[in-house]
């Protein structure tokens, strides 16, 4: 099982490896200024481009990561999705959009939170995420050997 704090350490090593610029919090706001959005982890290329905007000037996004708790809502499901479909829009191309969910967390204060099988509900907010288009794609956080292999 992995905690937030192992899927994050995951993605920054093998970010590096792959010798990428890391950067976690990474601020992009939609042109029409409709969301300002903190991607968890951007993995990044330099690049100098006037036409972008805002942080998307200075870089390009090779993958994206929002990590959650295996229970997140549906709803934010939904909008890391819109989200993230406006970026590919404005970007004119598509990066990956990875949603790892842990299921082990000592920063939760609910005393109960992850004592049930997460199996269903990671199921279930797997199939949210292909009804929704694959814009966001779920990873299983108890395994990360996901991170290593090529992403969608």
């Amino acid at each position: 099982m992995s905690t937030i704090e192992e899927i994050y350490s995951a993605l920054v090593k093998e970010g590096v490896r792959r010798k990428l610029t890391v950067v976690p919090e990474f601020c992009v706001s939609s042109r029409d200024h409709l969301f300002d959005k903190k991607i968890d982890v951007a993995w990044l290329k330099p690049r100098d481009e006037s036409a972008r905007f805002r942080s998307l000037r200075r870089w390009k996004i090779i993958a994206a990561f929002e990590i959650e708790g295996y229970d997140v809502p549906l709803e934010r499901l939904r909008l890391h999705s819109s989200q993230f479909r406006q970026l590919w829009a404005e970007e004119g191309e598509r990066f990956p959009c990875l949603v790892p969910l842990y299921t082990r967390a000592y920063h939760r204060t609910d005393a109960v939170w992850g004592t049930d099988r997460p199996d269903r509900k990671i199921e279930q907010r797997t199939r949210e995420a292909q009804r929704l288009g694959e814009i966001i794609h779920i990873r299983d956080g108890r395994a990360l050997g996901w991170v290593r292999g090529p992403l969608p």
